[in-house]
């Protein structure tokens, strides 16, 4: 059967973010005396959680990445925020889901806030029951946790939901708690990456994510 929800990622996903959120990570990194080390190596920042990204990718220290953290969203929360596209296809894509009865859903390591910003912006806000975002406080950005979290207070059917995103943190999530993981690799991740997280289906266009939602899985 075709699924009865579907919970998206945000950045790679449903909109194509990387410049912003780019621009916003070399603003991060300066503030701690790093350059960035080229385009290939800031894309590995979008997916992550802020503070994981940073430790991981560029070996920062704990203070080096709170600094970090705190001068990326100076950046994005003025400027970033709206360096971002809605990649084409998202909106018909969200139109027809909607239309067929699918509840859908989001679920983000961006902030809330932001995430609900980001959304405001392209007039997508309606389209989801649900928005599940970041808390430095309660999750630290953790995507199983966030998507957990949005599972239980919404009572989402598991063993008919998909999680669509293009990172391993969304797939890894999804296998985490039982959910269908649709990897797609128009985003930021790669194939071998989303392979290699235990991706259910794998997909290279929003044409093609269509058409794979709406038969059965």
């Amino acid at each position: 059967m075709e699924p009865k929800a579907v919970i998206f990622d945000l950045d790679g996903t449903l909109t194509e973010s990387g410049k912003g959120i780019m621009k916003a990570a070399i603003a991060g990194l300066a503030a701690v005396g790093r350059e960035s080390g080229g385009t290939e190596k800031l894309q590995k920042l979008i997916g992550p959680p802020l503070t994981e990204g940073f430790s991981e990718v560029y070996s920062l220290t704990e203070e080096e990445c709170k600094e970090a953290v705190r001068a990326f969203r100076a950046y994005y929360e003025t400027k970033g925020i709206f360096e971002n596209e809605l990649y084409p296809g998202a909106l018909n894509l969200l139109r027809t889901l909607r239309e067929r009865g699918t509840a859908l859903y989001l679920a983000t390591s961006k902030p809330e806030l932001q995430a609900r910003r980001v959304l405001a912006a392209f007039s997508l806000t309606a389209y989801f029951k649900e928005i599940a975002g970041g808390d430095d406080t309660r999750d630290g950005g953790n995507k199983e946790k966030i998507l957990s979290r949005l599972v239980q207070t919404q009572a989402i059917p598991t063993a008919a939901a998909v999680m669509v995103g293009d990172r391993a943190y969304d797939i890894c999530a999804a296998n985490a708690l039982g959910i269908a993981g649709v990897g797609v690799t128009y985003g930021y991740g790669s194939r071998e990456e989303l392979e290699k997280a235990g991706a259910t289906h794998i997909v290279s266009s929003i044409d093609a994510l269509t058409d794979l939602l709406l038969r059965d899985l």
